[in-house]
């Protein structure tokens, strides 16, 4: 269950985030929605409260490490505690720079994310906001859950597109190599990814249903952060749809 816990949601002023952010807080667990646009992450918590749920604001810089610090700082310093986080990663989308002008040097960036080339300044929002997530969760020596969502690496009609291939695949190594790193520790951390299926005509009559995989995906990312998905971790699942 998650309810009584608390959760960090980056990019959850809109898409899976938000959904995600809506789901978790359903359930009565406090949510922390963070975003770089700060109207949008409003507009989600606002949407909470109405609710009856318990959440408040972040605004992050997608490739500050001391703005994932300062945002886990901040969502123990009202809570008390970080139970658990989803980020909601995606090239251009809340964790990433949102134009080239955005991004730091390679000089610039105090804590050098995975290094690959074209993909490091982009995963480096997804680096730096595990960095501090695992950090407090190390700190409170209760365990914890992380779930990272990756990009798609496949258009609408299921041609590849190289640069998001790498990214998603990036996403789903570092996952990995971070569930093994703290798996003693009792954090747990898993992936989501969600390409189109359009081969078969059950899968096409799938790709039909747009709404069908927002039903889907923060159910089973809530699932994933709850005490019902402790054997689960460095997993990779699709999101139907």
């Amino acid at each position: 269950m998650v309810e009584r816990r608390t959760f960090l949601v980056t990019g959850g002023g809109s898409g899976l985030g938000r959904d995600t952010a809506l789901a978790l807080s359903a359930t009565g667990a406090r949510t922390m929605v963070m975003d770089f646009d700060i109207a949008r992450a409003a507009q989600t918590v606002a949407a909470i409260r109405e609710a009856g749920g318990r959440a408040e604001v972040a605004e992050v810089d997608p490739v500050s490490a001391f703005a994932h610090e300062q945002a886990v700082a901040q969502t123990v310093r009202v809570w008390g505690q970080l139970d658990g986080a989803f980020n909601a990663a995606e090239p251009g989308g809340p964790l990433y720079a949102r134009s080239n002008a955005d991004r730091p040097t390679q000089s610039e960036i105090s804590l050098e994310p995975p290094a690959a080339p074209g993909i490091d300044l982009k995963i480096g929002g997804l680096w730096f906001a595990m960095r501090a997530q695992t950090g407090q969760m190390r700190k409170q020596l209760s365990g914890g859950c992380i779930v990272n969502a990756a990009p798609p690496g496949l258009s609408a009609d299921g041609a590849a597109k190289p640069g998001a291939m790498a990214v998603k695949h990036t996403v789903l190594a570092l996952t990995q190599s971070v569930a093994v790193e703290y798996s003693g520790s009792g954090i747990r951390v898993n992936a989501v990814y969600c390409d189109p299926q359009v081969s078969g005509a059950a899968n096409k009559a799938k790709a039909r249903e747009p709404r069908r995989a927002a039903r889907t995906g923060p159910g089973l990312i809530s699932w994933l952060l709850s005490d019902r998905a402790t054997f689960m971790t460095g997993a990779a699942l699709h999101l139907p749809g």
